[in-house]
């Protein structure tokens, strides 16, 4: 089992700590949150911690599913963006894989079903537009959409990818980080949690008005 590290390791040579620290080498390597690769595992940071779930532990980078919910639901996390780190004549199209892989294991290597491995998919959008207030830890400017892999196969079949309008078609209004939890409880209760849709609607209802005052 890998142990988290803390980020003040040193560096080390002929058993003698060096002058840097592994967090000086992160912050060299992590500081582009806008970078796609980069983007991407911080979204699947933000959906777990949204979601409530322990974070003390690495990341898995092999796995067939980015995050395991309450033990029991594996959730695929794809993230998308209109500003990238690169420079840019127009913003980009939103579009997100979603292609049916093989499952592998240390054990067996990879399976020969070919299908989408997750419970559900995540698909989180940095919607911010404005590259001078382009900054990913705002989480105010993240929209997810979470959709059931079920109805994502009966929509997509085996298509690659998806653009947001076909994800709206599944999703039709997307959530901010404070209230994804009870919705993914909600989709995950077969729409039967009213307690979750209720905190759901009442959100809502408060975005609205506010966004109008």
């Amino acid at each position: 089992m890998i142990q988290q590290k803390t980020g003040n390791e040193h560096f080390t040579f002929d058993e003698m700590p060096q002058g840097f620290l592994l967090q000086d080498f992160w912050r060299w390597q992590s500081s582009d949150l806008l970078n796609n690769t980069l983007r991407g595992i911080l979204a699947e940071f933000l959906v777990a911690k949204a979601l409530g779930m322990d974070t003390s532990e690495p990341r898995v980078e092999w796995d067939s599913y980015d995050l395991l919910f309450n033990d029991r639901v594996r959730i695929e996390v794809k993230s998308s963006a209109y500003i990238q780190s690169w420079a840019q004549k127009a913003d980009s199209v939103l579009r997100f894989s979603i292609r049916p892989t093989r499952a592998w294991c240390a054990e067996h290597g990879y399976s020969d079903e070919l299908l989408r491995q997750s419970d559900m998919y995540i698909f989180c959008v940095f919607a911010e537009r404005d590259r001078t207030q382009a900054d990913p830890m705002t989480l105010d400017k993240w929209e997810f959409y979470p959709v059931l892999t079920s109805e994502l196969n009966d929509l997509a079949k085996a298509q690659q990818t998806a653009a947001l309008s076909t994800l709206v078609r599944l999703c039709p209004e997307p959530y901010d980080f404070s209230i994804l939890r009870d919705a993914v409880t909600w989709l995950l209760s077969d729409r039967t949690d009213a307690e979750a849709r209720h905190r759901i609607d009442a959100h809502n209802a408060l975005r609205r008005k506010t966004k109008t005052e």
